[in-house]
């Protein structure tokens, strides 16, 4: 029998959380202005970051969007908090910003 290497980070689905997961929002927010574009982000936690086709900069998948057109502000449950936290610690111009709500 093998096994299979699962994520750490489960995907969002339809489906409810399982109790004590997504109870608290974590806001996540990031400033594109200061953005360089070395894609850390996506690469520890590409289930919230996406590179933006139109200036190739980090920004929130649409599913997490505060404002469906503000790239740069999102809510995503607690269960991705430790997912968006080392995002934004291994960001080496530290422009992402998470706030438990």
């Amino acid at each position: 029998m093998t096994r299979q290497k699962l994520s750490s980070y489960p995907r969002r689905s339809g489906a409810p959380n399982p109790p004590g997961c997504g109870d608290m929002p974590v806001r996540v927010k990031i400033d594109r202005e200061q953005c360089i574009a070395d894609m850390v982000c996506v690469s520890l936690c590409p289930d919230v970051f996406e590179m933006d086709p139109n200036d190739g900069k980090a920004s929130i998948k649409a599913e997490y969007r505060v404002d469906p057109n503000d790239p740069s502000t999102g809510e995503v449950p607690d269960n991705l908090k430790e997912c968006v936290e080392n995002a934004a610690n291994s960001c080496p111009v530290s422009i992402i910003h998470v706030e438990v709500k």
